[in-house]
């Protein structure tokens, strides 16, 4: 049996995911800006996932490693105030292009490998791929063309930028403008200087008329893919799950019920689907648009008790989108592109515009009675990141200070820094390594500043 299939390593991975995950929401203080509702959500994923744990390893209750085990069975929720999750349109956008009709999807992804985020959209009549280079900063995006497009040439439907064979570099899956057949788009260049071609080996599903998504749904370090068909007259949405490695993916499809509320909501076609962990509850949620003259955006909510076993449910949508011109596509792309510590939403649609929605969660007033804390502000940008990212906090006064990285399932993996330090604005560079220099997995990771006394976490993505 191979490893990843045993039941006690993937039920452990998923306890090991869940349990960091709350801890990390504690220790930040963001556990107790949830609702209630999604508060208990949390804990009873967490509760369940300890009692298949103990059921497969009945030793643990009566050893120091099953000590949290134990604890997670008894924890209950507090009726805390709900904070839900909230986005504002802004006139102010850092996206100021428009790159005319098509079908504009939108990706941010840092492809020159600089530390901040770029932009790519598909777009036009003929499916070309344009290129904005982030010229600004991580605080302060400025997007602007490129002369030397290493994309020139492609006529595709689709984009999502992955490094799909784990050598360090960002490479390309899509699908021919005509004809619809699938491609790998293979960089054979380097992290800094891409350059694609398209390789004639490929391990992905082959299935015409797809565009894929390259996502890790069920959150073990590898890329997995999420297909959409843009067939005529077809309605679906398929997964396959990555049961190989980051460097050697091997893909096998999974059953598309999970998918089930998607169909019957008549959004899946011709439309392509936004993955996003929206709630911070650590499994990932969904955005779609619906096709149609008057198309709309949906956000479906995973509700599932399982991180490998996704169930989505068409819920609320916290983005307030107005459809501006003609409709027929609409798509979300998200990213940190003012350095605040959340994604912001950008709504991209069939005429070529581009609406802005920034993230205002967690904006509120503060009394002037307020108790001081010793750090004011923990912050890192790009986030999501490929290569480096900054992680910045503003102290009150001069504080001993620790910052920590730790995987996902708690092992401490690099010091970025430990001494004293003056009150003020510090900022701190993580290169993606570990202790030793070497290159860590995709996945995700809590960075863990200790100072005066308090903590404060905040989660990091890795995606190479």
């Amino acid at each position: 049996m191979h490893y990843k299939t045993n039941p006690t390593y993937r039920i452990g991975k998923r306890w090991r995911a869940q349990w960091n995950r709350l801890i990390g929401l504690i220790q930040s203080g963001d556990f107790k800006q949830l609702s209630a509702r999604r508060q208990s959500s949390i804990l009873r994923k967490v509760r369940l996932l300890a009692k298949r744990m103990l059921n497969l390893q009945p030793s643990l209750r009566r050893s120091l490693g099953g000590a949290a085990l134990l604890t997670a069975l008894t924890l209950t929720p507090a009726a805390l105030q709900a904070q839900e999750v909230t986005f504002e349109l802004n006139e102010d956008s850092p996206v100021s292009f428009n790159s005319g009709e098509g079908i504009n999807l939108l990706q941010f992804v840092d492809l020159d490998n600089d530390g901040d985020l770029d932009a790519l959209i598909n777009s036009g009549e003929y499916g070309s791929i344009l290129y904005y280079e982030n010229q600004g900063t991580a605080d302060e995006a400025n997007f602007m063309p490129v002369e030397e497009n290493p994309f020139d040439g492609l006529e595709v439907l689709g984009i999502s930028m992955g490094d799909l064979d784990g050598d360090g570099d960002l490479d390309l899956i899509t699908a021919t403008y005509e004809g619809g057949d699938i491609l790998f788009v293979e960089n054979i260049g380097t992290a800094e200087s891409p350059e694609f071609s398209i390789s004639s080996e490929t391990v992905i599903p082959p299935t015409p008329y797809t565009i894929y998504t390259m996502v890790d749904m069920d959150q073990d370090g590898d890329l997995d893919l999420v297909g959409s068909s843009y067939a005529e007259y077809t309605n679906g949405l398929s997964y396959y799950e990555n049961i190989g490695t980051p460097e050697e993916p091997s893909f096998g499809a999974i059953s598309e019920a999970i998918f089930d509320a998607v169909e019957a909501s008549e959004t899946s076609y011709f439309n392509f689907p936004t993955f996003v962990d929206l709630d911070q509850d650590g499994d990932l949620d969904m955005f779609i648009g619906q096709y149609g003259y008057s198309a709309k955006l949906n956000y479906f909510e995973n509700v599932s008790e399982n991180v490998d076993e996704p169930e989505f449910v068409l819920s609320a949508n916290p983005i307030e989108y107005t459809l501006e011109g003609d409709g027929y596509f609409v798509t979300v792309a998200f990213a940190d592109l003012d350095n605040d510590g959340d994604a912001d939403a950008f709504v991209s649609e069939y005429s070529g515009t581009i609406s802005y929605h920034e993230n205002t969660t967690g904006d509120i007033s503060i009394g002037i009675e307020s108790v001081v804390d010793p750090i004011t502000v923990v912050k890192a940008g790009p986030n999501p990141f490929s290569s480096n990212t900054n992680i910045s906090f503003d102290l009150m006064e001069t504080s001993d200070v620790r910052l920590e990285v730790y995987a996902a399932n708690g092992q401490l993996v690099r010091v970025l820094l430990d001494g004293q330090l003056a009150g003020g604005t510090h900022q701190v560079n993580w290169d993606g390594a570990d202790m030793n220099g070497t290159s860590l997995s995709n996945g995700q990771y809590i960075c863990r500043l200790t100072a005066g006394g308090k903590q404060q976490s905040l989660q990091l993505s890795l995606f190479k």
